[in-house]
């Protein structure tokens, strides 16, 4: 212990020696209108609320007495943008800051939070665009069953918005996260829930072996409140400024902020003289400590990643679905789990990678979608995706992959690990197809409703083909009306299904065939000017069938009009009026024909 304290304190003091200029960029200047110019000079100051003790997002630098953190780099930051002077006012705590900026004693709040872009409600204020997204985890006795959520209490910073509203958790309520994590600790509650952040700070700080931190699905988000007496021009300019923010500048800010340049060298140089004496004399027992401090840090990693491995296991078994476990250097996935014995998939595939590439594989990733989840983890957020997955009967169902993927500081922040769950959604996905199938397609006749088909000709016009060939065709069942007057409403919907199935039997699968409205029928034929007797046919084929039609045994002849329009140089609106004015003509002449515009 008193070695690790040696080699924190010798680069705490290194870092100060070097973090002494400010570690955001400022080399991008925001634009700013006249009538942002006119409101800067008008408003001049800005108060800001801001917390001592949220490290790294705000708090205090004891040693220079200044405000410090990420929110106060990018405020600093916009301040010299725009030409606003900005004025920290510290608050008692998170609640205490959000009412000093409801009632107007301070324009921004500088740590607004809520859980998954939920909107935090507050009266008098607004919210800018998030600076900061964070996994979210819990922090719980390693002696706390975390499944066992009933009569469970939840520490909660005052004024924070409620993780969740399940009413089994109860909320007791504290004025730091620093005191909701003491009230972990003492028993007083027994989970609570942060960002990953605060909760890799606090736990530094604590070095406390019996306390367990596991991310959980849900992310928590930084905004800058602002009051609503302030001009929109504000929030505008707040949410210019964020957006210029790249991700290295967030990261430098962040790792500066976590080094408590507090720590005074004269104590240190007190209590730890001779580990001092021994770090520069001997250079031998300097390696050896840096040896080992390697091991021990390589053995928190593991032991981060049993933590993880653990809670996966406990999902899979808990649920009755399939784990993996993916090994990044050995290219090896692992399946666990109740379910895991029902997959097709081996339970233990070596060279993932090179399987992932083969035609015959089990699952419907491919290598390329891996690698894209392996890179997009590594940015510290909770992720889920969709895939499908062969089970031993030969059945593909589809699974909800929520996974995690683990990095170290010895991995260089590369991946070694992907842990996750796999859930059956087959239901849940056959359901979504139906809603979707249901929203595109006529009730009565199968087609496309209009809207889709719409859709879709769109999509075939910005598609880059050439649609100079393909056709606008309107049918139109004769004398409609009398169906429904002589035979009743029964046969007329019995009409419009026999010649929506017909117009599918008798068109190509690559056309657009819809119910426009009524009685009539739209058909997009894709490149149909290039065999113009094709098209001929199917319409006699068309019409042949519908005189073949029969309601409740009775012979029940049925007449189409046809009329259709090559594109052309023409829009889809313009081919339509033409076609229309061929199917005008061909009822002039009697009905029961078609007639194709080609120039």
């Amino acid at each position: 212990m008193v070695m690790r304290k040696v080699l924190f304190c010798l680069l705490v003091g290194i870092l100060t020696f070097g973090s002494t200029k400010m570690v955001m960029a400022h080399d991008r200047n925001l634009s700013l209108s006249k009538k942002e110019q006119a409101y800067i000079q008008q408003k001049k100051v800005l108060k800001v609320a801001v917390l001592k003790d949220w490290t790294p997002l705000c708090g205090i630098d004891e040693k220079n007495k200044t405000n410090r953190g990420l929110v106060i780099d990018i405020l600093n930051q916009f301040g010299e943008k725009t030409g606003f002077e900005i004025v920290y006012v510290e608050s008692e705590n998170y609640l205490d800051a959000i009412e000093k900026t409801q009632k107007g004693q301070t324009d921004l709040m500088a740590t607004m939070v809520s859980y998954n872009q939920m909107p935090t409600t507050y009266p008098q204020l607004e919210m800018t665009n998030p600076y900061l997204i964070s996994q979210t985890a819990v922090i719980y006795e390693k002696t706390t069953d975390l499944w066992a959520l009933h009569d469970k209490s939840a520490a909660k910073v005052k004024g924070y918005p409620e993780f969740s509203n399940e009413e089994m958790l109860l909320y007791m309520v504290f004025d730091t996260p620093g005191d909701c994590l003491a009230a972990v600790r003492s028993g007083q509650a027994d989970i609570m829930f942060c960002d990953i952040f605060t909760a890799t700070m606090h736990l530094h700080e604590y070095a406390n072996r019996d306390l367990v931190s596991v991310p959980v699905n849900t992310n928590t988000y930084f905004s800058i409140g602002i009051s609503q007496k302030e001009s929109p021009v504000l929030k505008d300019l707040l949410n210019r400024c964020i957006e210029g923010l790249t991700r290295e500048e967030i990261s430098r800010s962040l790792i500066y902020n976590r080094i408590q340049h507090g720590y005074d060298f004269d104590d240190f140089v007190y209590h730890y003289l001779y580990e001092i004496l021994c770090v520069f004399v001997a250079v031998i027992f300097l390696i050896l400590l840096i040896a080992i401090s390697h091991i021990r840090i390589k053995s928190r990693n593991n032991l981060a990643i049993q933590g993880y491995a653990k809670s996966y296991n406990l999902l899979a078994d808990t649920f009755g679905e399939a784990g993996l476990d993916y090994d990044y250097m050995e290219d090896t996935m692992r399946t666990f789990g109740q379910y895991a014995q029902k997959l097709s998939i081996s339970n233990v595939t070596e060279n993932f990678s090179s399987y992932l590439e083969e035609e015959n594989k089990e699952i419907s990733m491919t290598k390329e979608q891996f690698q894209d989840i392996l890179i997009k983890g590594t940015e510290g957020k909770s992720y889920e995706t969709e895939l499908e997955c062969k089970l031993k009967t030969g059945q593909w169902r589809h699974f909800r992959l929520i996974f995690s993927v683990i990095t170290t500081n010895a991995s260089y922040k590369r991946p070694i690990r992907l842990l996750g769950c796999l859930i059956d959604i087959e239901k849940e996905y056959q359901e979504r197809k139906e809603l979707i199938y249901m929203g595109m397609h006529d009730k009565l006749t199968g087609l496309l409703n209009r809207s889709a088909a719409e859709e879709q000709i769109k999509a075939r016009m910005i598609s880059g083909k050439n649609i100079s060939q393909d056709m606008v065709m309107i049918v139109d069942v004769d004398l409609f009306k009398n169906f429904n007057d002589i035979y009743g409403h029964d046969c007329g919907d019995d009409v419009l299904k026999f010649i929506g199935k017909a117009i599918r039997k008798a068109f190509r699968k690559e056309d657009i065939l819809c119910r426009w409205g009524g009685d009539e029928y739209m058909l997009y034929l894709p490149d149909a000017g290039e065999d113009i007797q094709a098209i001929q046919k199917m319409c006699q084929g068309l019409q042949e069938a519908a005189k073949k039609y029969e309601f409740e045994k009775k012979s029940i002849p049925i007449t189409l009009s046809i009329g259709g329009a090559l594109m052309g140089q023409r829009d889809f609106k313009m081919t339509f009026k033409k076609a229309d004015a061929a199917l005008y003509d061909v009822k002039e002449n009697g009905r029961d024909q078609f007639q194709f515009l080609l120039d």
